[in-house]
Order: structure tokens, then sequence, then C-alpha cells
């Protein structure tokens, strides 16, 4: 079994409602007993170690794990690099290009998620449906959609940004803390510029999204080639397209969050990854075998 696990945020503390239900993140205690738990099924190794066992024409009988976190937020530095530093083990972090370091506007479902929090109001939608309707919508639309959601909150997209401002949940890495990272031994790579779902974009923004946050990591790191993770990961936001121009664009790899392993053979364009939160609710039954 070769098995890429991914994780977005790590905060300390209990999760409220709006993390348990609409949100990717989880607690310290958690990220530690996902570690406890696999390290004592798995092998953990590194994103390009597991890419060079792809060619490798054996059975997979072997069982190793590669953890990844998206988007670079700074809770994975605080919260995972201490133990994972202690334990040797190796990590990726991809990285969206846009939101690197403070005075940053929030990433367009981040002020969704702010507006449901601080609003005097209920809203008329489920967070995490308003979420997942937004994401596919073209760009224009998706933002007169998003303000006529903050509109019906009764906030306004500054209040999203004062509310964030010295949340840990919101808090990005900057430039220092990313080269830290590579220096650290992490591997670096691409989730796009501005997060979107690629399956809707146009061929100009597919350039940017994709080459784009490929160039702004190569002047920030001074590095040539890297991996990229499609944001979102699923089929529907992946289109031939994109795929296409990721591996036109020079990517070692490229990730989705099509839950399985990543057996001999695998597409390296299309690895395979299993949601954390997945892991969690599989702790039990992983204990026992």
């Amino acid at each position: 079994m070769r098995l890429i696990v991914n994780i977005h945020n790590i905060v300390d503390g209990p999760l409220d409602a709006i993390d348990r239900k609409s949100s990717p993140r989880i607690t310290v205690d958690q990220f530690r007993e996902v570690v406890d738990v696999l390290s004592q099924r798995f092998t953990w190794i590194s994103l390009d170690d597991l890419i060079a066992r792809l060619d490798d024409d054996d059975d997979d009988d072997e069982q190793v794990c590669v953890l990844t976190f998206d988007d670079g937020y700074r809770g994975v530095l605080t919260h995972a690099t201490p133990l994972l530093r202690s334990r040797g083990i190796p990590a990726a972090m991809f990285v969206i290009t846009s939101a690197i370091g403070s005075g940053r506007e929030l990433l367009h479902f981040e002020e969704v998620e702010v507006a449901y929090r601080i609003s005097p109001r209920r809203g008329s939608g489920d967070l995490g449906d308003i979420k997942r309707l937004l994401r596919m919508l073209p760009d224009p639309e998706r933002r007169e959609r998003q303000a006529e959601v903050l509109s019906d909150l009764g906030v306004t997209a500054a209040d999203c940004r004062a509310a964030a401002r010295g949340d840990e949940r919101f808090a990005m890495l900057d430039a220092r803390e990313i080269a830290q990272l590579r220096a650290a031994g992490w591997t670096i790579g691409s989730h796009t510029r501005t997060h979107r779902a690629l399956s809707v974009l146009s061929e100009h923004e597919l350039e940017s999204e994709i080459v784009g946050s490929r160039d702004d990591l190569r002047a920030l790191l001074d590095i040539e080639r890297m991996p990229f993770a499609y944001p979102y990961g699923g089929a529907k936001h992946i289109s031939v397209a994109a795929a296409e121009r990721v591996a036109a664009a020079g990517y070692t790899c490229a990730l989705t969050m099509l839950a399985d392993g990543n057996p001999p053979g695998t597409n390296r364009m299309a690895l395979r990854r299993v949601d954390v939160r997945e892991v969690i609710e599989h702790l039990p039954l992983l204990r026992r075998v």
C-alpha cells in the first residue's frame, strides 16, 4: 500500500461546530494520534521517494505513507513541524501563492466562513453547501453570488478581514517561513495562485493559476521543478485541459483528492490522496489491525 495523506491546517484547542462540519482543519491532539497510529503500520517516505517507486514493477506489498499539507497555513509550521522533526518524518507543503504572508486578502472560501462566524443573522443556506456552490462558478458569477451571501448575512468583506486578523485558523506562512520549511527538508509545491476549481477556468486563467504559481515559487525559492496539487482535487474539479497544462508546465507530479492508494504504474499526474478526516474516522479500526 502506497498511501498519501492530506491535511490542511492544525489548530490548538477544540474545534467548534463550523470547524467540525465545514472546514478541513484538525486539532494538535488529532494530528498526533494520526501520526502515532499510521507510524505503527506504515514507513514514512518523501513524495520524491514515492514517485520513484511508481516505476517499480513489484507487487505493491510495501506499506509506505507520504504526508502532505495544502494551502500554506502557519498552524502546520507551529504544530506539525516539532513532532515531525523529532521523528524524522518527511512532508510536503503545497502553497497558494497569492496567500503568502500577512496583509493578504482572504481566500474566497475563507471569507464566506468568516462571514458565517460573525454574522448577526442566520444565513439562507448551509455553509458547506454555499462553499461547494461557489467553488464551481466562473469567477465573475462567483464574486457576484458571494457578495449576495455576505449581504444576506449582514456583513462586509472588510468586516471579514478584520475578524480574521489574528485568528490562528486563517494565519498563512510568509516567504521566510516557507523558505525555512524547505531548508528543513520539506518538499514545497504549488497549489495554484488563488485556489479555484481548474475545471471552470478559461485557458488564460489556467495559465495564471498553474504556470503563474510555478513562477511565483521559482522566484521565491530558486527551485526549478516542483510538485502540484489540484485545488479541491475531485474529478469534477480537474478538467482534461487543466491536467494537460499541469504536465506541460513541467511539474514533477500532480496530486488529486481521489481517495485510494498509488500502486506501481499510477499516473504521476493523477496521484491519489486520503483526507486526514477519513483517517481519523477509521482510527479505531486501524488500531485493531
